[in-house]
């Protein structure tokens, strides 16, 4: 996220604070949250089509993840979390899998260069 912001030249502080950390928080960890709900039922083995289908609300993740990659792949910017959630959500991407090469990658320094 904070190299997607530096690429568009964002304030570093925006994305600290609470529309930008609080938002991703919440949004990781709270029952409230939309997208939560959402990877929490793939997670548990319901298909997208039924969680999608029988939603009153809009879990923006779902819609949004293809122009996010798309848009930090034209910046150069290299999403892998956001990636593995298009790949499930619209590659019909094996849940294990996504997640596994994901965890697999080799560690490195988060650098957020411009």
């Amino acid at each position: 996220m904070g190299r997607f912001g530096a690429a568009l030249n964002s304030n570093p502080e925006t994305l600290m604070g609470l529309s930008g950390l609080g938002d991703l928080t919440l949004t990781c960890t709270s029952e409230a949250s939309r997208n939560y709900t959402v990877g929490k039922r793939l997670g548990k083995g319901t298909a997208k089509t039924k969680i999608i289908d029988n939603r009153i609300s809009i879990a923006e993740g779902v819609h949004t993840a293809p122009a996010v990659i798309t848009r930090a792949n034209s910046l150069g910017v290299e999403m892998p979390i956001c990636s593995a959630v298009k790949t499930i959500l619209h590659d019909n991407g094996d849940l294990d899998i996504t997640i596994s090469n994901v965890l697999s990658r080799p560690f490195r320094l988060e650098t957020q260069t411009r």
